[in-house]
């Protein structure tokens, strides 16, 4: 009886650290996708950041949590679209910038 209470430690111990490795990933993603934005393009990142958060009415850090950035460059402008990592889609922002930084097009996003 004893040797299959401890057998069972190593079982219960390995599940935990597989549910923990499996639940990471999905939980980290987007704060890990932050970290991918080049230098030259945090100064518009973090314009359209505090202009969704505007738009949203919540903080640029709570806001933050729950996007991930992607930026496109086009010839005449540079976009920020900060998808939201709901399911929904619901709270997603893009930002069209002018290659003088103004701000040419905005638009928040509430669903798919």
């Amino acid at each position: 009886m004893d040797f299959v209470r401890r057998s069972k430690l190593p079982v219960v111990v390995g599940l935990v650290l597989l549910l923990a490795a499996a639940l990471a990933p999905a939980l980290l993603w987007p704060r890990a996708a932050w970290l991918f934005v080049t230098p030259s393009d945090r100064f518009l990142v973090d314009r359209a950041l505090r202009g969704a958060a505007a738009a949203f009415n919540t903080t640029p850090q709570e806001y933050k949590w729950t996007t991930r950035p992607v930026v496109i460059r086009h010839a005449d402008r540079t976009c920020v679209l900060l998808g939201s990592a709901r399911r929904d889609g619901a709270g997603s922002y893009r930002a069209c910038y002018a290659r003088d930084g103004k701000l040419i097009e905005e638009r928040a996003l509430l669903g798919f």
